[in-house]
């Protein structure tokens, strides 16, 4: 069995057409999903974050034959 970190990435309106940055890599998938609905609430709403799942040192460059997937896509934000 791979590693796996999950990537978290924010989006300002969640847009990717927009301003984006890294917030962070975790181990824990829980550890990602709150550090990004986390990073929502403190910017207010105007960023949102995607998580991402990957395997350790896999390649990073199309969904079609990678070895990451989406835990979290943007658009699939539940506000409280």
């Amino acid at each position: 069995m791979k590693n796996k970190v999950y990537v978290v990435i924010a989006y300002r309106w969640g847009e990717q057409s927009n301003h984006s940055y890294l917030l962070g890599v975790y181990t824990k998938k829980h550890a990602a999903l709150v550090a990004g609905d986390e990073h929502r609430e403190y910017r207010g709403g105007k960023y949102e974050c995607e998580v991402i799942e990957a395997d350790v040192e896999s390649k990073f460059t199309s969904k079609e034959g990678s070895r990451w997937s989406y835990v979290r896509q943007l658009g699939e934000v539940i506000w409280p």
